[in-house]
Order: C-alpha cells, then sequence, then structure tokens
C-alpha cells in the first residue's frame, strides 16, 4: 500500500473572514474596504492601518491583478502540496498597492512566471463548498509556454 499523502492545509474561517470564504464559494473575490478613507484591506483585518477604523464594507474585485512577487517551490516545503509550484502575491487592479493575495500561479511552468505578468482568476474547489482562488496567466505565454 503507497503512502498517504498528507491533506492539503485549509483555511479556518473566523468571524472576520468568513464572508471572504463565503464568497469565494461562489466564485467571487471580494476584499474590506474601509468606510471612512476608502484604503483597501487584505487579509480581512478588524481596523484600518491608515485611520484607524473599524467600519469597513467589502468589495467585490475583477478576478485580474498583476505578479508582485513569486517564488517556485521545488522542495514541497508544506505538506499536501506537489511541486514544484508557484506561490504568488497578486497585486488585484482595483486596489493599487493596497493588496496582495497570496495564491498559487496555475496552468503554466514555473518559470514562465515574471513580475508584472498579467493574471486571472480561476478556483479551485477542494471540497465541503471551500473554493481557493487560484491565478492563471492573462495573456498568451512566450513560445506557447507550458506546464512543468
Amino acid at each position: 500500500m503507497p503512502p498517504s499523502q498528507p491533506a492539503r492545509p485549509r483555511p479556518c474561517p473566523d468571524d472576520l473572514t468568513r464572508p471572504y470564504w463565503q464568497a469565494a464559494s461562489q466564485h467571487r473575490l471580494i476584499v474590506m474596504s474601509c468606510s471612512s478613507c476608502g484604503q483597501f484591506r487584505h487579509p480581512p483585518r478588524s481596523t484600518c492601518e491608515r485611520c484607524g477604523s473599524g467600519r469597513y464594507r467589502w468589495e467585490q474585485l475583477s478576478g485580474e491583478g498583476r505578479v508582485w512577487s513569486f517564488v517556485v517551490d521545488h522542495r514541497n516545503l508544506i505538506a499536501g502540496f506537489d511541486g514544484p509550484y508557484v506561490v504568488a502575491l497578486v497585486n488585484p487592479v482595483e486596489t493599487g498597492d493596497d493588496v496582495r493575495i497570496v495564491s498559487n500561479v496555475v496552468g503554466c511552468a514555473g518559470g514562465d512566471v515574471y513580475v508584472g505578468m498579467r493574471v486571472k482568476i480561476t478556483w479551485e474547489d477542494v471540497g465541503d463548498g471551500l473554493c481557493l482562488p487560484q491565478f492563471t496567466p492573462a495573456d498568451p505565454l512566450p513560445g506557447g509556454g507550458g506546464l512543468a
């Protein structure tokens, strides 16, 4: 019998993050926006970093963005992930520099990912109504790209 693969880590929604994960289960990307000064904030937190207000609203985003930074994990440092895989900070187009979403870039080889790359959201259903935001290249890759 082959050894079992460790389970991937799963988010644990709490009262503050539950709306984000509920929207994700509907394939919608939302982030908090301060009702007082308009600053976007992600991950969700109870007060605004800019003005200290506890008032906020949820804003729906398009799911388009750019890779701000990334790393290709070849060593499978996190149990449950098959490598190599790309962990990226994605800056949604609507949020200026306020938000960077930690996610994966999928649908291409790690060597095809670059800082500034345009990406668009896709969703990974991991069961029990939980969907994870992932990102794919928004433009054709030079030379056709391809999976690793």
